[in-house]
């Protein structure tokens, strides 16, 4: 005859152990995705801080001044450059919408519409590019 405590117990402690790896699985993804954005950003940093090391050494940009300066140097790159900074500009606005779409728990702030504006002037700056070839 089976004990009553014991079962209840026992189907207590299983789906709890179901609830732990899930939870864990969720965290994991959590921070692969923090890792990934935290890595793009450490880049950008590092490339903003190259611009003007002794000045920038020890400053952490905001976010936004962040990308108000890759804006301006995706409009100071030559004709050649302009494409791949297109592209990289892209690449992360496109990330920036999933992230947001996928994880709003993250608090991304970015709106979709000054994502969509960032991502048409990438795309004037690449055809004027192309003209210019």
């Amino acid at each position: 005859m089976s004990d009553p405590i014991h079962d209840l117990d026992e189907k207590l402690h299983n789906i709890l152990r179901e609830d732990r790896d899930k939870w864990q699985s969720e965290a994991e993804d959590l921070q692969a995705i923090f890792d990934l954005r935290h890595s793009a950003d450490m880049r950008a940093i590092a490339q903003w801080r190259a611009e003007s090391p002794v000045e920038r050494d020890l400053i952490m940009p905001d976010h936004a001044d962040l990308c108000v300066w890759l804006l301006d140097k995706l409009d100071r790159a030559d004709a050649d450059g302009r494409a791949q900074a297109f592209r990289d500009v892209d690449t992360w606005a496109r990330r920036l919408e999933s992230d947001k779409n996928m994880h709003p728990q993250l608090g991304i702030y970015a709106d979709p519409g000054t994502l969509l504006n960032v991502r048409l002037h990438c795309q004037r700056m690449a055809e004027e590019a192309e003209r210019e070839h």
